[in-house]
């Protein structure tokens, strides 16, 4: 495959190799929310109209564009498994039309958006028919993908994975917003040096939400302060309260006629923020259920990843089947730099950076990994010292000793113990994580290294309620480890 990112359709290529290309009909569309744009060329680039059609962006305009393929099918005699839809990466609102045009039996595929874009008549104009160009061409030249399917587990987690990230990030807007009131209504609160009260905490978003303001605490009572804070676990509580009033006596209160707006707004403020932190943990938890049932939950084994790190694995790297070499993996993730060589085989290759173009949520994700995992003890280690340094630590140290690109490289031996691990479902252990083949642990370390593994696992998934999940593969994974400790050391283990 020449392509770095080796995009090519299983479907599209066996069509292309098995029939004569007056035989293939391919079908590209461009997406809008009313009606979308169609056209039909065979194989050979020649179209069968001159103007493109409008199909509308419902089931009377699927069964229309349907009827029509069938007619031009019958008229060119091409088999209706040779038929070939294609559009560029599908909007919201017109993925339901593609899913519906594949369960009526047609091969639809999807190609890249840039791509095709380069192979448009007219690379300085836009329109709807030229890029119906690019699209077309795009499929002739057998760059497209297969569509994913809808009720598998990754494109799931792909969902959920994007949801929760933009509820993140709107929950931060969210706190700069209530830091912004907050500095007019109450400068300091949010400064625990100040209040004694962690910022944001469920002490914090307690009293801020009704009617806050400095006078209110002024007006508390310390006794009832303490009632209303001993709710929330604070160590000292009596120590926070004196903290808090002391912090309310000095504080310099706004003028009270902006104090009431202030109030309302906050309040209101805070309210959405309770939304998006439900939200939050809404998309997490279905994050989480996903996760579970495939074998990335394996990764949650490596200290420094967790249930989002994992999960954005999952949904941009997809089923193991799926993935291609180590070199291209990391050139999709973009940390793989790019060399030029020009001026014959004489002059070396030139290193020019990092590509621009690369999965950027697999980029972030990946090298945050790679530097949290790199200054992570590993769990075993409150048990057993021995345990406390692991080859991705070892590897990270050793590359930022040197004056390397530690979250690069790092990055790298994560993806390379990424695929072992996820083919085969095994945990992150001594054996690998020492980098010597041929070591060999005792089954009594191994123990302890274990069940510090799955402590830590279950540490990370205890906020989330997984009887339900049939298929956790964590589950199966402790029945397996048990089976294996009692053949080696004869005696029941739990997990």
């Amino acid at each position: 495959m020449n392509s770095t990112y080796s995009t090519q359709s299983q479907q599209l290529t066996q069509v292309f190799a098995d029939v004569p290309l007056e035989k293939i009909l391919v079908v590209p569309l461009d997406f809008a929310k009313a009606s979308h744009t169609v056209r039909m060329c065979l194989g050979t680039g020649h179209y069968l109209h001159n103007k493109a059609m409008d199909i509308k962006n419902n089931k009377d305009g699927i069964d229309y564009l349907c009827k029509r393929i069938s007619q031009a099918c019958s008229r060119n005699k091409i088999k209706k498994n040779h038929v070939i839809i294609a559009s560029e990466d599908a909007h919201s609102y017109a993925k339901h039309f593609l899913y519906s045009l594949k369960m009526a039996g047609y091969a639809v595929v999807e190609v890249n958006a840039a791509y095709a874009k380069t192979l448009r008549k007219g690379n300085m104009a836009s329109s709807d028919s030229i890029d119906l160009d690019g699209i077309a061409n795009a499929v002739l030249n057998r760059r497209a993908k297969d569509l994913e399917e809808m009720d598998e587990l990754y494109p799931g987690i792909k969902r959920s994975s994007r949801s929760y990230k933009n509820y993140k990030k709107d929950l931060s807007a969210m706190k700069n917003r209530i830091g912004k009131i907050i500095d007019e209504l109450s400068p300091g609160f949010l400064n625990k040096l100040k209040s004694g009260i962690e910022p944001f905490s469920r002490a914090s978003i307690c009293l801020m939400s009704n009617g806050f303001s400095l006078d209110k605490i002024r007006r508390m009572k310390p006794a009832t302060l303490v009632e209303k804070l001993k709710k929330f676990h604070l160590k000292d509580v009596v120590g926070v309260t004196a903290k808090l009033q002391a912090y309310s006596a000095a504080a310099i209160a706004p003028p009270k006629a902006i104090v009431s707006s202030l109030s309302i707004s906050l309040s209101i403020a805070i309210e959405l923020y309770k939304a998006l932190e439900q939200a939050c943990f809404a998309e997490k938890k279905l994050m989480v259920e996903l996760l579970v049932q495939t074998p990335y939950v394996v990764m949650l084994s490596i200290p420094g990843i967790g249930v989002v790190r994992a999960a954005v694995f999952a949904a941009e790297l997809k089923a193991p089947a799926t993935w291609h070499t180590l070199d291209q993996t990391c050139a999709y993730a973009g940390i793989a730099s790019r060399s030029l060589q020009t001026g014959g085989a004489a002059k070396p290759a030139e290193n020019i950076g990092l590509p621009k173009s690369c999965n950027h949520r697999l980029k972030d994700a990946i090298l945050q990994a790679a530097h949290h995992t790199g200054m992570q003890d590993h769990y075993a280690g409150r048990f057993d010292p021995k345990f406390k340094e692991h080859r991705l630590k070892r590897h990270y140290t050793q590359v930022t000793a040197r004056g390397g690109k530690s979250g690069l490289s790092t990055g790298r031996l994560i993806f390379r113990l990424m695929r072992g691990m996820v083919k085969s479902e095994s945990l992150y252990l001594p054996n690998h994580s020492q980098g010597k083949e041929k070591m060999t642990v005792p089954p009594e370390e191994l123990l302890v290294y274990i069940s510090a593994t799955f402590n830590k696992i279950d540490n990370t998934l205890k906020e989330f309620d997984l009887k339900s999940i049939k298929n956790n593969r964590i589950e199966i994974l402790k029945q397996q480890w048990q089976q294996s400790f009692k053949e080696l050391l004869r005696i029941e283990v739990q997990f």
